[in-house]
C-alpha cells in the first residue's frame, strides 16, 4: 500500500509563485502549511482506511432549524464519532429552515432529499459496497396505506421529495407526495394539499394548521391528491437508484436499494477529481477566489480524506484556490475528490478523550451553525501509525 503524503513536495508554479504544502503530524489529523501566491496558507487532514460503515451524518440535536448549531456541538451531542468535517452547502436564509442543498442518508434514515442533479455523492451500503458519483441519486418512495397506493418506486420521475428549500429545482408536477421528516423543527403550513401527521408508522390524524413535525413526534405528509386514514397503518418503502454502470459501465444495471440497507450518503459540489481525472467543475466568480475550503475524496490506496483550509486571516493563512487543489490533490494520489461547503463554514472538529475541539480556526471565529457534517465513528479507529 503506498503511503498517502509523503512529506516532501514539488513545488507547484502558480501565477509566478509557488503553491506547496508540507505535512506534519503522526495522524490520524495531520497539519498542512504551506505557502500561496497570497501568502501564507494552514490547513487540517484526516484520513482513515476506506469503510462507508465507519462514515455517519450529522444533524442539530434539534432537528434542522433556522438557527443551526455548530459542529462541535452536533459532535458532543453524538457519542460515536471521532472526527467530522463540515457538510455540503445549505441555505441560511429560507424561510422555514437551514437545511442542505445535498441529499443525507445515514444508518437508514433519510435526513433530506433534494432529488437528482450534477453535483456530486458519496454512496455507502450496510454491505460494504460503495461508489462515488457524479450527482446525486434518486430515492424513490413507495407510499401505500388502505385509503391510498403510489404506483412504486419505479415510477417516472420523482415520486416524492422531502422538503427541499431549493424547489425551484423540481417539476413540481411530478411530485405526488411531500415528506417532513421528525428532523424538520418549523411549523410547516400544510395548505398544499392533505396533510396528516404519522407517528411509529400509523396516521395519527389529518393537520388543518401548521405543524411543527419535531415537536409533534412524528412526520407530515402532505398528499398532492389522495387522502389518508385516521388510525391506520401506513408503509412507507424507500429506495435509493445505485447506477453501477457509472462505475462500471453501461451494461451493469442500475440497482434500488432499500434505505435501510444504505449506510450513508451525502452530497457534494463541484466534484473535482473523478476516477483520478480532473472533473468538470464550476469556474463561476466564487470558485476563482480564494477561501477557507472544505473537501473530502479517496485515494488510490483507499484511504477517505478530510481536508480543511483555513482562510481570509491574514498573514495566517490566505486560503486556497479550487484549481490549486485539484493540482495539489492529483500529484498526491487522490482519485476522488469533492468540494464540500467553504467559507465560515469550513470547521474540522476531533473528539480528544472526554472533550470535543475545532482543531482548525473558522474564519468566523467560531464554528457557523449548519444543517449536516459528516463524521467517522470512533468504533472504526483511526489510521494512526
Amino acid at each position: 500500500m503506498l503511503a498517502l503524503i509523503i512529506v516532501m513536495f514539488m513545488p507547484l508554479s502558480v501565477q509566478g509563485s509557488t503553491f506547496y504544502i508540507k505535512v506534519y503530524g503522526s495522524g490520524p489529523v495531520y497539519t498542512l502549511k504551506g505557502k500561496t501566491p497570497a501568502g501564507p496558507l494552514v490547513g487540517y487532514m484526516a484520513k482513515f482506511p476506506m469503510s462507508p460503515t465507519c462514515l455517519t451524518v450529522l444533524i442539530p440535536p434539534g432537528g434542522f432549524t433556522q438557527d443551526g448549531v455548530g459542529l462541535d456541538k452536533m459532535v458532543d451531542a453524538s457519542d460515536d464519532v471521532y472526527v467530522a468535517i463540515n457538510g455540503d452547502l445549505f441555505n441560511r436564509t429560507n424561510m422555514y429552515f437551514k437545511a442542505p442543498i445535498g441529499t443525507y442518508v445515514s444508518d437508514g434514515h433519510v435526513y433530506h432529499y433534494v432529488g437528482p442533479s450534477t453535483r456530486g455523492s458519496f454512496i455507502g451500503l450496510r454491505d460494504g459496497r460503495y461508489m462515488w458519483m457524479r450527482g446525486q441519486p434518486y430515492i424513490y418512495t413507495f407510499l401505500e396505506s388502505s385509503c391510498y397506493s403510489d404506483d412504486g418506486p419505479w415510477g417516472k420521475g420523482d415520486r416524492w421529495i422531502l422538503f427541499n428549500p431549493e424547489n425551484g429545482q423540481h417539476d413540481w408536477s411530478k411530485v405526488k407526495v411531500v415528506i417532513y421528516t421528525e428532523d424538520v423543527n418549523e411549523y410547516i403550513d400544510a395548505s398544499w394539499g392533505n396533510a396528516y401527521l404519522i407517528r411509529d408508522g400509523k396516521v395519527v390524524g389529518r393537520l388543518t394548521s401548521p405543524t411543527n413535525p419535531h415537536k409533534a413526534g412524528g412526520m407530515m405528509i402532505v398528499l398532492k391528491d389522495g387522502n389518508l386514514c385516521s388510525g391506520d397503518n401506513v408503509s412507507i418503502r424507500s429506495y435509493v437508484r445505485v447506477p453501477w454502470g457509472e462505475w462500471f459501465g453501461d451494461n451493469i444495471p442500475d440497482e434500488y436499494v432499500p434505505i435501510e440497507d444504505v449506510s450513508v450518503i451525502f452530497s457534494g459540489g463541484p466534484m473535482l477529481i473523478y476516477k483520478g481525472l480532473e472533473a468538470d467543475f464550476w469556474t463561476d466568480d466564487y470558485h476563482t477566489k480564494r477561501h477557507p475550503f472544505s473537501f473530502i475524496g479517496m485515494t488510490k490506496d483507499f484511504k477517505l480524506v478530510m481536508l480543511a483550509f483555513d482562510g481570509r486571516q491574514g498573514k495566517y493563512s490566505n486560503g486556497v484556490l479550487t484549481t490549486e487543489v485539484i493540482d495539489w490533490a492529483m500529484k498526491n494520489g487522490f482519485v476522488y475528490l469533492l468540494a464540500l461547503d467553504s467559507g465560515g463554514s469550513t470547521v474540522m472538529v476531533e473528539r480528544v478523550g472526554g472533550s470535543v475541539k475545532v482543531v482548525n480556526r473558522p474564519s468566523d471565529g467560531r464554528p457557523r451553525p449548519m444543517p449536516a457534517g459528516i463524521g467517522w465513528k470512533n468504533r472504526c479507529g483511526s489510521d494512526r501509525p
